[in-house]
């Protein structure tokens, strides 16, 4: 989830990153995962962080047992967001072989 306001003067960036439970595709009817994650909390099917980025910029990260999502995002009007995917265990990346075999 990303907000990058039209006024500063009321509001600022935030970032949110989350997993949603295995298995589960969509929200709820009538509610959309931006919303719960820019106004609520987690929930059984929806675990994640939120970050406000007025002033500085520091890495938001959540994770849980098998993946760890992390990201940042610049304070100006035209935000920069970078996200990054890993497993949480290095042994489960995938082999890379620069040969291309």
């Amino acid at each position: 989830m990303w907000s990058v306001p039209y006024d500063y003067n009321l509001y600022s960036n935030w970032l949110g990153v989350g997993i949603s439970a295995p298995g589960v595709t969509k929200n709820g009817e009538g509610n959309t995962w931006f919303n719960q994650m820019y106004h609520d909390s987690s929930s059984d099917t929806l675990g994640f962080s939120r970050k406000e980025y007025y002033s500085e910029s520091s890495t938001l990260i959540y994770k849980d047992d098998k993946l760890q999502i992390s990201g940042i995002m610049t304070t100006g009007h035209h935000a920069i967001v970078r996200i990054t995917v890993r497993p949480v265990n290095d042994s489960d990346l995938a082999d890379f072989h620069a040969n291309g075999s």
